[in-house]
């Protein structure tokens, strides 16, 4: 599998399970927000697991965006 493919099944799955998170319909724009991001981030690459793997990850995405 590519990838780009596998990206985008673990990116399906993960959005696939969030309404199983308890309240989720009650979370802040900002938080769905974050959410996605992370999810997006760990499917590219393992490494932006966690808190600090996510930090990293803000970086390359500020950094791809104001390259634009």
């Amino acid at each position: 599998m590519s990838d780009i493919k596998a990206a985008v099944a673990y990116l399906q799955e993960y959005m696939n399970t969030y309404s199983q998170q308890h309240s989720y319909e009650a979370y802040r724009a900002e938080t769905l927000i974050d959410d996605v991001l992370y999810g997006l981030g760990v499917a590219l690459d393992k490494k932006y697991k966690y808190a600090q793997g996510y930090d990293e990850f803000k970086k390359v995405l500020r950094a791809h965006l104001e390259a634009e």
